[in-house]
């Protein structure tokens, strides 16, 4: 493998704002999936939403390559999940109404990932929704693309295949 130097680029147009195809059949018709998809893509620092773009592209990719070869539709969580509150300085309290993030947070992979445990899956919760809305929203999302992970797993182990 050759190494290559990468440089730092001045920061271009170079499509991290462009809508996400995939994204609606991952979070389904949340109460507003432009503000969700604006506050992790497009808020913060260009970095941040440019990283979270890169992140979640190759996640669904990963998804839809796995649903193609098993013949299995991604589906959006139904699952149990918690609303989360938007926490923001006073300066930017219209950012949302409601004061909630528009997409809540699945949260059967983190008990999961708790053991069973609540207090350490409220600790989970907690780490995952206390920072900037921006890396909440993309926290969010994230556990969404597991979520969706799991499930193609779980129809694959159980025979819910479409094979032809």
């Amino acid at each position: 493998m050759e190494k290559k130097l990468w440089r730092k680029t001045k920061v271009t147009d170079s499509g991290y704002k462009e809508p996400i195809s995939g994204i609606q059949d991952l979070l389904g018709n949340g109460r507003d999936l432009n503000f969700a998809c604006r506050l992790a893509f497009e808020e913060g620092p260009w970095h941040h939403a440019y990283t979270n773009s890169i992140l979640l592209r190759a996640l669904l990719k990963g998804c839809r390559e796995i649903s193609a070869r098993l013949n299995v539709p991604m589906k959006a969580y139904q699952g149990e999940v918690v609303e989360v509150p938007m926490h923001r300085p006073p300066h930017l309290h219209h950012i949302s109404a409601s004061g909630v993030y528009p997409t809540d947070l699945p949260i059967s992979v983190i008990l999961e990932l708790a053991d069973g445990d609540e207090k350490r899956a409220e600790e989970m919760i907690e780490a995952l929704t206390e920072a900037p809305p921006h890396h909440v929203m993309a926290n969010i999302i994230m556990v969404h693309v597991a979520e969706a992970l799991m499930a193609l797993a779980r129809d694959a182990a159980h025979g819910n295949l479409n094979m032809e």
